[in-house]
């Protein structure tokens, strides 16, 4: 479940308990009866709530775990490629196995998220069209002897469509800033950083 599917539902539950509240006051002023038998399956109607957000933030989690792992396995394999940029000299064999590579990872996206205005009559268009350049740019470089200047060429790419893929990928973690820290800038409680630099002697 995304940040925002999280968020609409919390307020669906958050009206639900609002409903509840208004229905039980008016039952209080128009009649003592019903109100009394309404207070009976009050304890019912709290545990509906409950067990919808219980529910909810489940889904939740095993939705980020699912993200975390899509995460490790795409860094690795981009992370592959861009070190393949710094080689002289490679083999087709480790060529192909870093095409293969990005290749598992622009398909393992489709596992998490659907494509953008997906449906049963259209295909829709892929979420991180960033990840799929990538690929394509690495597939232009090669194998056996690297040229230095297309590899330059091909890297500075990469890193460019990479910096966009984890701007609108790692939006969706839930992810706070730390309590302590440690940066040579001059950000924030300064007493919560124990960055030091280092001067050799």
């Amino acid at each position: 479940m995304t940040r925002i599917g999280l968020k609409q539902r919390i307020k669906l539950v958050i009206l639900m308990c609002f409903f509840f509240i208004l229905v039980g006051a008016i039952l209080f002023y128009v009649d003592s009866g019903l109100f009394q038998a309404f207070r009976d399956f009050i304890l019912l109607l709290v545990a509906i709530p409950a067990a919808l957000l219980t529910d909810y933030f489940q889904k939740r989690n095993q939705f980020e775990d699912a993200l975390r792992h899509l995460w490790s396995n795409i860094q690795n394999s981009v992370n592959d490629a861009r070190q393949y940029t710094y080689r002289s000299h490679a083999s087709e064999d480790e060529f192909l196995s870093i095409m293969g590579g990005l290749g598992k990872s622009i398909d393992e996206m489709r596992s998490v998220y659907k494509n953008l205005g997906e449906s049963k009559t259209e295909t829709g268009y892929y979420p991180f069209e960033s990840l799929k350049i990538i690929y394509k740019v690495f597939s232009g470089i090669g194998h056996g002897t690297l040229e230095s200047d297309k590899k330059v060429e091909v890297r500075n790419e990469m890193d460019h469509y990479w910096k966009n893929f984890k701007e609108a990928f790692l939006w969706e973690f839930d992810r706070p800033e730390p309590e302590s820290f440690n940066t040579p800038h001059n950000f924030g409680d300064q007493n919560k950083n124990n960055f030091k630099p280092f001067h050799p002697d």
